[in-house]
């Protein structure tokens, strides 16, 4: 017996949680990971990111949202949460690196 469909509200607040979960992956792998792997996966659209990270990502996601596995369709803004927030980071990490960047915290 199928689940009714949830209602529009309640999709959306799913859909966020799942970008924010994506945003707050970054500054966690973020620190982990070299300028050049930063910018190779910023490289990527926005849509993908580099299969080992992609598998890190789900699982953060799954553990901090705890419905994740069972809605494979709230993948996908998962990612774009992850590069927004990625490109903060590498440009911090630019600025820490060139006193002459001016990083996004300081503008």
């Amino acid at each position: 017996m199928s689940q009714p469909p949830n209602p529009p509200d309640a999709e959306d607040a799913f859909v966020a949680a799942a970008a924010d979960a994506g945003t707050d992956f970054a500054p966690e792998a973020g620190p982990t990971a070299d300028i050049a792997e930063l910018r190779g996966v910023l490289a990527m659209p926005a849509w993908r990111v580099t299969p080992h990270v992609d598998a890190q990502l789900l699982v953060v996601a799954d553990r901090e949202l705890g419905f994740l596995r069972g809605h494979p369709e709230l993948k996908p803004p998962l990612r774009p949460g992850f590069n927004t927030e990625l490109v903060k980071t590498l440009a911090e990490r630019e600025a820490a690196f060139d006193p002459g960047v001016v990083s996004p915290a300081d503008a």
